[in-house]
């Protein structure tokens, strides 16, 4: 994981917390690192999520507030990492691979059926 990923995952752990939620959450994280994106909230709070050592049922509710809120915010203009593909395009434009058939099945459709 990198630094940045890190800090972020850190600053929202210590701000959940200390009790904070939703903008002043995001305005603690924002001071701990001033380039902080949307997409960096939401997967560093997947990895709070994922933390067995995190048990306390509030800052997990109040870490998962703010990935929802910011997931479906669609980020900003200044996200520093690549811009996700909308699934719906994905999906448009791709084709599904052809299946792949062994021999075995393959040596079966040819022999006549007893």
């Amino acid at each position: 994981m990198s630094e940045k990923k890190k800090r972020i995952y850190r600053a929202l752990v210590d701000g959940a917390t200390e009790g904070l939620s939703d903008k002043g959450l995001f305005e603690f994280v924002q001071k701990r690192v001033p380039k902080v994106s949307s997409k960096n909230i939401v997967r560093a709070s997947l990895l709070a999520l994922s933390d067995p050592d995190i048990k306390d049922g509030t800052i997990l509710h109040t870490i998962y507030a703010l990935a929802i809120k910011h997931r479906l915010d669609g980020g900003h203009a200044d996200d520093d990492e690549d811009i996700a593909t909308p699934i719906a395009e994905v999906a448009a434009t791709d084709t599904p691979p052809k299946a792949k058939r062994s021999k075995a099945k393959n040596k079966q459709d040819t022999q006549p059926s007893a």
